[in-house]
């Protein structure tokens, strides 16, 4: 039978409060001291869940609230990461697309250049001069380059 003197010592609490505690748990001072100390540990639970703000809302509420909060964070982030992979697959033709039509504008401005300077000044350039500005340009287009048919068989075959 522990003393209220062991009893606070072993639950680390005062004299007078051992004594308020055993009234509130409805505890004899003869009770064990291991049935003292789980009625104790109960009590602490339970108000620890039960401890509330002033419009009612428990601690264990906010815990489930914050729980469902991040795990909707981070499906947020998952679906933005998501949405920012690309399908290769989908992805090349429409790049391949775009650099013959950048190959095709950059021709036609070939052939434009060679008209005006024609009109304009009463000269005649041959197109072909134009040609290595024109595969240079297209080089940075990197591996979606067209391939050109103008080109001779090394550079077919190695185009960079």
């Amino acid at each position: 039978m522990p003393t209220q003197s062991e009893i606070a010592k072993h639950l680390d609490l005062s004299q007078p409060e051992v004594s308020r505690q055993l009234r509130e748990l409805g505890l004899a001072l003869g009770t064990p001291l291991r049935k003292i100390r789980l009625a104790y540990l109960r009590r602490l639970r339970e108000s620890g869940a039960q401890v509330s703000s002033d419009d009612g809302v428990t601690l264990t509420h906010v815990r489930v609230d914050n729980e469902r909060l991040g795990r909707e964070l981070k499906e947020l982030h998952l679906a933005e990461v998501r949405a920012g992979l690309v399908n290769m697959e989908q992805l090349v033709p429409a790049l391949k697309a775009m650099c013959v039509a950048a190959e095709r504008s950059l021709r036609e401005q070939d052939e434009k250049l060679c008209e005006r300077l024609r009109v304009q000044y009463g000269f005649d350039i041959d197109i072909a001069l134009l040609e290595p500005t024109r595969r240079g340009a297209l080089r940075q287009l990197g591996p979606y380059a067209p391939a050109d048919s103008a080109r001779t068989d090394q550079e077919t075959t190695n185009p960079f």
